[in-house]
This record gives structure tokens, sequence and C-alpha cells, in this order.
């Protein structure tokens, strides 16, 4: 071998020792099993020169079975802490003739799971939130409710070995590290999602202020609340693939350019029918996927570059927590104080819409949350300033005055906004619907079941939002039935408001701000707060009240009493206007009974009197026809009640007894505010009656008329009724008789 063979440059092989004649051993063939086998011991790997992880991560396939493990070692390095992960899986190890099993640290093979796949799988409708290592995906549970943290195997520079499949028809969100790498790897991650044919796709930004290389799993810069990270997560704009800059289409015979942002600009313009059907065509002439172009095309329209008529995106923010910790207690004053500024409304409904202007920013400290309902006699009563001055201070406001049932679920599901609904009278009350998906959203789990794509995959779309509806009049019961009812009457001459100019806030938005600080400050303190309720609420009225008191509880002062004394008045008021069909009926047939000492009334009789009130539907009960034995028979079959033959005196016929009508009354009607009444002699019904009682001590005015049968003047009513006297102590009376009453 001549010189320069013999002193030539090594072989890589030589140089790693790996070569020639002094080469070392080959080391030992490494078999990964995944997923992980059932006998396989608990993790004892450790590293070499660095010792035993100080954390691991799991990494499980879509059965939730372990696939490998993710591990942290930590060493110090010319006097600086620093880290490694390496991946640890299950191997069969060969090796001289021996063959075992054991935890290696080896390459995964791709593809590999995403972090935390079995919690994404399991809830289809979440947010994914994909991050730069598995630390920061942990704590978006914490910072995100309702999302779902990921992030791929191997860090920044092997994204594209993961299995990014599970994201197809998902809302995801990248949430890289505040660095150059953090950048790339989010943008990787978004064209990997795009490809796997995620339904949206966004990229979070990071203000350039905050630290370099800070993540979700660092303390929070300085001055930066959990508001700010969920508001840099909602508004993350959407992200596409980089447009191709113009050149000719190899295939085009005519060499023509094609300009991809042309394209794209052009199918935005669209309707959503047209640009499907052109999709396909125009993504073969991009040379690019279908998902692809659909994703920037979505884009385009987002950034607000659609053409006329096809709307523009919403555009909602949270106010800026307030840079001082506040007060509760004075806050709530200052809230209503401003209220009352611009408003003409009672003290107490003043300070129920206070409460509940507050408790909206803690809205998920709750399972339930109650509608704000903005009722009036008539127009100009001041529900849609209400609406104005509420939009000012609640979190993400969105004010409709129409809205479909797809676009309310779709819009929550997608902002989760403050929804406030004015001249809901106009569409809400005939819309099944829409109050279906507004009575869901009462609770934190509501949903509705819709299918989508071209599978009709059925899908969850939540619809759990604060929603405030203006309206004049009733709305549906069911939607009354779960809401805090605030009316609102026309301004006298002499009572001054103050005109909410619409270009100044008035100090609202520092109102805003200051809620927004005092929600965050005291949000633990309202998911264990187990206010009171005051006696006499309950059931769904409880439920209703329950977050307004405990934001009252948590603010101390006088507001725990105000918010008591306030849930008292509006919750009887309530009571005493919810007057349903049936209701309504049970309210008229107590009356009746009353009135008939013998405790039973025909049909006949109780039709003939029915129909002679003209304040009632009764008498145009259909196509303008008085009701009938059939109809009324009707209304009471759900509550277990029918008409049988039934005798009084020496008559018999088709008709009702009172005692089966005494549970039915004690459930669904409110208790007779009343005393003693006078019954005539006078077989005919309803003439005028003459009571026993001044005219101060009755308060009951349905009581003050004659038996349908025939009755004796000077005797009580069958059934006296007792009320607390000025002591707040019961009189004497007889348990199995009396009617109690407060």
């Amino acid at each position: 071998m001549g010189a320069e063979g013999m002193f030539g440059p090594l072989s890589g092989a030589e140089r790693n020792g790996t070569g020639g004649a002094g080469r070392r051993a080959p080391g030992p063939k490494l078999t990964p099993i995944m997923p992980v086998s059932d006998d396989a011991r608990p993790l004892d790997w450790h590293h070499p020169q660095c010792g035993r992880p100080v954390k691991t991560w799991l990494y499980l396939n879509a059965d939730g079975k372990l696939v490998a493990y993710s591990a942290r070692v930590e060493y110090v390095e010319d006097g600086e802490r620093k880290k490694d992960v390496y991946p640890v899986l299950w191997c069969r190890v060969e090796q001289d003739g021996r063959d075992y099993c054991a935890w290696r640290a080896k390459g995964v093979p791709a593809p590999r799971p995403l972090y935390n796949l079995p919690a994404l799988l399991a809830s289809p409708d979440a947010r994914i939130v994909v991050c730069e290592g598995e630390k920061p995906a942990d704590k978006v549970a914490e910072l995100f409710p309702g999302c779902v943290g990921t992030t791929s195997m191997g860090g920044a520079k092997s994204p594209h070995k993961s299995d990014w499949a599970p994201l197809a028809e998902r809302h995801v969100t990248i949430w890289g590290d505040h660095d150059e790498a953090g950048l790339a790897y989010a943008r990787e991650c978004a064209r990997l999602a795009i490809d796997a044919g995620a339904a949206f796709v966004a990229i979070v930004t990071i203000p350039q202020s905050w630290p370099e290389g800070w993540d979700l799993a660092d303390p929070l810069p300085e001055g930066v609340t959990r508001q700010t990270l969920a508001r840099l997560l909602t508004e993350a704009p959407p992200w596409a693939p980089p447009a191709r800059s113009s050149s000719p289409h190899p295939e085009r015979p005519d060499g023509e350019a094609v300009d991809d942002d042309a394209e794209i600009e052009r199918l935005a313009k669209l309707s959503p029918i047209e640009c499907d059907r052109e999709l396909p065509g125009i993504a073969e002439k991009l040379r690019c996927r279908v998902p692809t172009l659909r994703a920037a095309v979505n884009a385009r329209r987002s950034n607000g570059s659609a053409a006329p008529g096809q709307g523009r995106p919403l555009d909602l923010s949270d106010p800026e927590p307030w840079p001082d910790p506040v007060d509760g207690a004075e806050l709530l004053d200052e809230l209503v104080a401003s209220i009352r500024r611009h408003v003409v409304l009672a003290a107490r409904e003043a300070d129920a819409v206070a409460l509940w202007v507050l408790a909206v920013y803690a809205v998920d400290a709750w399972k339930i949350f109650p509608r704000l309902f903005v009722t009036a006699p008539e127009k100009q009563c001041g529900k849609t300033t209400l609406l104005d001055v509420l939009s000012r201070l609640v979190p993400k406001p969105l004010g409709v005055s129409s809205i479909t049932p797809a676009a309310l679920f779709r819009t929550i599901e997608a902002v989760r906004p403050t929804l406030l609904l004015d001249e809901a009278d106009a569409y809400a009350r005939e819309n099944e619907d829409l109050r279906a998906v507004l009575d869901a959203g009462h609770r934190r789990d509501g949903t509705v079941i819709r299918t989508v794509g071209d599978n009709h995959e059925p899908r969850q779309f939540s619809v759990w939002a604060p929603v405030s509806l203006a309206a004049i009049g009733h709305l549906p019961g069911t939607i009354e039935d779960r809401s805090i009812t605030v009316r609102l009457h026309r301004r006298r001459q002499d009572e001054p408001v103050e005109s909410l100019r619409l270009d100044h806030s008035g100090g609202l938005d520092e109102l805003a701000r200051k809620a927004a600080r005092w929600a965050a400050d005291h949000r633990d303190l309202l998911v264990e707060a187990d206010p009171t309720v005051p006696a006499g609420i309950y059931n769904r009225a409880a439920d209703n009240w329950r977050p307004l008191l405990a934001i009252a509880a948590v603010a101390g002062g006088e507001w725990p009493d105000r918010a008591s004394d306030v849930a008292v008045t509006l919750t009887r008021g309530s009571a005493e206007d919810d007057d349903t069909t049936r209701t309504m009926l049970l309210a008229d047939l107590r009356e009746l009974f009353n009135r008939e000492p013998s405790g039973v009334l025909f049909t006949r009789e109780i039709l003939a009197a029915l129909h002679k009130d003209e304040t009632r539907p009764w008498p145009e009960w259909k196509n303008g026809k008085p009701m009938t034995d059939r109809q009324l028979a009707a209304l009471l079959k759900d509550l277990g009640i029918k008409p049988k033959t039934v005798r009084r005196g020496s008559e018999t016929d088709k008709g009702y007894k009172f005692e089966w009508f005494e549970d039915v009354f004690a459930r669904y009607l409110t208790p007779l505010q009343s005393v003693t009444a006078s019954q005539v002699r006078n077989s005919a019904a309803f003439e005028p009656p003459r009571s026993v009682t001044t005219a101060a001590d009755v308060t009951d005015k349905h009581l003050e008329k004659s038996s349908i049968s025939a009755g004796c003047d000077g005797v009580t009513d069958r059934r006296p009724l007792y009320r607390r006297d000025d002591a707040g102590e019961w009189p004497e009376r007889d348990p199995e008789e009396a009617v109690w009453t407060e």
C-alpha cells in the first residue's frame, strides 16, 4: 500500500470506530414491541450518564394502550442546567446469543401517535391546541377548559413522523414556543393538519415583548393573565399555506401562467356551493390538494376579503383586565349606578342586572347559568338601550336582532360570545328549533346534534353561552323559566336619564375591565361558593339564582343581603306572571271549585262559565269557536285527570271532583292570598256577591263570586285561607282544613 493509501483520510465508519480491524462489536438488535405487551415490567430505564429521567410522558394509541414513553433527563454542562428528551420503548433485545425484553431508548417508528390521543378522540367537538412539547400540552386543559392539548413526539424537527389523521374535520390551533424554531414548528404542524383534512387551522400570534422561548408551561409574563391567553387563543388568525408565485402550469398547452393568489381571491368571492363545485378542478390546476386549497379560501374569507354580500367575520374581544385589584362590592355599586344612569328601572332590577354582568365573566364556574330576560309591555321602554349598556359591560358582546337556529349554535361553537338578542318577540316565540337551542344552552353540557359532511356524520355542537333577550311581552315559558326576568316601563317626563352615546363609553369600558379583573382574581372562590338560596326559591329558580348569589357572597359588604332580597322579589314577580295555557285553566278551575261547596263540578257548568270570560282564550279556543268538553279533557289528561260520571245531590252527569285536583293545584299554582268570601242564594252562576269581610281584608278577587249550584249567605269559604300577621306569626288554625299561604 502506498503512502497515500496509508495516510489518507479516515472513512466515516473508521472515525466512529465501526469499521476496520479494530472496530467495536456490533450493538444489540432492538425490535420495538408496539403496543407494549401486558407482561412488560414497569419503566426502569436510565441514561448511562444522566441517570433516571426526571419526568416521563406516556404515548398511547387510539385504544389507550401504551406505545412508548417520552423521558426527560437533565444535566449540567459548563455551569448551565440543560435537558434532553429520549423516546423509550419496550424492545426485544438480541445480543451475543441472548434474547430478552427490556426498556431501551430508541426512535419510535413512523407513523407515531400524537400525544394525549385517547383524550383527543374522546372529545370530538373540543378545540385542539398543538404545543411544542408535552409539558405545555399538559397545561392546555388547565388554561383553556374544554380544549385538548397535544404535541408530536420527537421535538420540533420531526412533526412529519407523527400521524396527524385524527385532526381531520377538527378545529386546530397551534401554539408554538416564542422563538424562530417554535414558529417554524407551528407552520409545519399547521401544514400537516391541513393535509390531514382539519376543518380549521390557526397559529397563535405571541406578542413580541414576551420572553424569548416562552411556552404555556412557563410562568405568565408580567402583567399577563389567563384571560389574555384565552383571547390570544380565540383570536388566532386562520393559517393557509403561502401561495406560490405565478408560474406556467406544465400541463397547460398554451403555457399560460396560473396566478394562485388570483384564483384563491376569485373562489373566496363565490357562494359556498359554487366554490365547492370548482374546488376539485382548481386544485388540480394549481397542483395542490383540495383541503389545502379550501383552507386558503377560508383564510381569505376570514380576513375580510370576501365579496359584498358574503358578510363579515365576527370580531369579538374580551376587555383587558384592570391592572389593580378591585373591590367587588364597590364594583357592583358602580355597575348599578351606571346602569340606572341610562335606563329607568327599579332598584332591585338594577341589582339583578349588575350581578348578572359580573357573573358572565365567570360563567364557567357554574354548570347552569341563567338567561337575562328584559321585557316591557310596550315599545320605547328602554329594552334596546339596556342591551346597548350591556354590550359595553360584558365580554365578547354580540348584539343580534334576528338569528336562525343554525347560526345560533354555530356562532356559539365558534366564538362563545355573550349574546344580546334584541326584538326576540319577533323571531323566538314561534320558532321551536330556536327555542330548543336557547333552552339547551342553559346548562354547561348543553349541546345540539347535527350531521355534517357528505357522509352525514353526527356531530355535537356546544350551545353553552351567556344570553340576554329583550322582548315586548312574554317569550315561551321554557325560555322564561330559565331566565332572571327584568321588567321595564316607559320613562315619565320627570325621570331624568342620560342618553347613551354609542361613540363614547362614558366609563362603561372601565367597569368592564374591572369586572374582568375581579372575576379572574376570585374565580376559585366562585367555583367553591355554595350560597344559601332564600326559602321559597327552589328547583330551576334556585339554579338560576345560585350564580348571582355566589357573586354577591364573594363580593361581600351588604350585597349578600341585597341579592337575597332581589332573588325573592323577582322570583315572586315571575311566578305571579307565569301563566301557561294549562296553568291558566287550572287557576280558573280552582276559582270555580272555591265557589262550589259540594266540591263537584259538571263539565257543562265548567264550559258555560269559561265561555263567559272574554279575558281568557276559552270563548274562541280554536278557529274562533269555544272550548269543547273533549278539548277541556285533553288539557287535563297529561295531569292524570279524566272526566267521570259524578253525583251532586240527586243529579249525575260527566264532571270533575275537587279532590282530583288538590295535588295538581298545590304543584302548579301559587297559594291563594285570601280570607273568607260570601256565597249568595242564587243557582245562576256569576251573580254579584256579598262578602262577609270588609273590602280591606279581601285580597283574592276570584273568591268574591257566587256558587255554581246554590249557596247560603254569611258562610265563609269552605277551606279558610290563612296568612301570617304583621309579626310573622301564624294565627290559630285547623291544619286539616286551612290553606297555608305566605
